[in-house]
């Protein structure tokens, strides 16, 4: 099954089907009923279970990738929670190794790796 073909189902699994007459008989994947109106939205964005299970990439993979900006960035949704919004994931889907992120503007600039100046001995900038 292609990424694209596991993508769609992912986002499908909440779509209405017309084989199923009345709501007692959806069932989610934990055993619990689903009603109809549930059934009319689409998630707007995919947690980390999600994508980890349709790009087949490790965690450690795709942090690196976001960090190369060759995949898309999580949106942060509050507190820890994040997720990917299933539109940059389609287009990263669409063509992987040609995929780059838009560049983002940051009002701080990019953080300097490794020990902050005020530890390392070194004078601040």
């Amino acid at each position: 099954m292609s990424k694209a073909q596991h993508l769609s189902r992912v986002i499908d699994r909440h779509a209405p089907t017309e084989a199923m007459q009345s709501p007692a008989q959806l069932m989610d994947f934990r055993g619990r009923a689903i009603t109809q109106a549930a059934l009319q939205f689409a998630p707007a964005f995919l947690r980390t279970r999600d994508v980890l299970r349709i790009t087949s990439l490790s965690r450690a993979t795709i942090y690196r990738r976001i960090a190369a900006r060759r995949f898309p960035a999580p949106v942060h949704l509050g507190g820890r929670a994040c997720g990917w919004s299933t539109s940059a994931l389609q287009d990263w889907i669409s063509d992987p190794e040609g995929y780059r992120a838009p560049a983002t503007e940051d009002s701080r600039g990019t953080r300097a790796r490794g020990r902050p100046p005020k530890y390392s001995g070194q004078k601040a900038r």
